[in-house]
């Protein structure tokens, strides 16, 4: 099994392969099962509708769980058995892994919510995020959207929760609105979304 990780985003894709590697002359069949448990108990419970969590077929080599499927906080046991069509010989794989909480419980502002394009300057901030896991350092992501390519451009990376920057010009079809987005990411990648819609307008100095 390739693609695993001890701790996943509940946001996220999960994407598994598998593969077999020895002894495998003919075609083979597969078959996928998930168990669960809260962090709190020690009873591990079957999921009776796996195929509603999956962008793929549990009995495809290969799996896809869609996002906000798996519980924040809760421990998986995701199992394949292979197996050839008139062979009593089977193989298996697990993978156990946590679904990672998301940073939480914070804010993000800004200074200034109106400027001039490159003259003006917007100081972010934001405070009071917390990670229930404990997956520190946090990580701030501040970047703006840019309507022409519909695509987000990096401002700064930074593990300090503050930015300092001049911005460019807002969308002109738009009244000049510039969308500020901020992604607040722990250790293992789970991250919370921000957003603050500003108006940036031309410098006509």
């Amino acid at each position: 099994m390739q693609n695993c990780y001890s701790f996943i985003d509940a946001e996220e894709f999960l994407s598994l392969e598998s593969k077999c590697i020895d002894h495998c002359p003919g075609e083979m069949e597969w078959n996928w099962k998930l168990l669960y448990k809260n962090k709190r108990s020690s009873t591990w419970k079957k999921h009776n509708n796996l195929e509603s969590l999956l962008k793929t077929k549990p009995r495809s080599s290969n799996i896809m769980v869609k996002p906000r499927s798996l519980l924040p906080g809760f421990d998986y046991v995701l199992s394949i058995e292979g197996y050839q069509r008139g062979a009593s010989l089977k193989g298996r794989a697990e993978y156990k892994f946590t679904v990672n909480y998301s940073p939480s419980n914070g804010t993000c502002k800004v200074n200034t919510t109106t400027g001039k394009a490159l003259i003006d300057t917007f100081f972010f901030s934001c405070r009071d995020w917390i990670d229930k896991d404990g997956h520190l350092p946090l990580l701030y992501e501040f970047s703006y959207k840019d309507a022409n390519l519909d695509f987000e451009r990096l401002i700064l990376s930074t593990d300090y929760p503050q930015a300092l920057t001049e911005l460019p010009v807002g969308d002109r079809n738009n009244n000049f609105s510039l969308l500020i987005v901020i992604k607040i990411r722990d250790r293992y990648g789970a991250v919370t979304r921000r957003t603050l819609n500003l108006t940036v307008c031309k410098n006509n100095v």
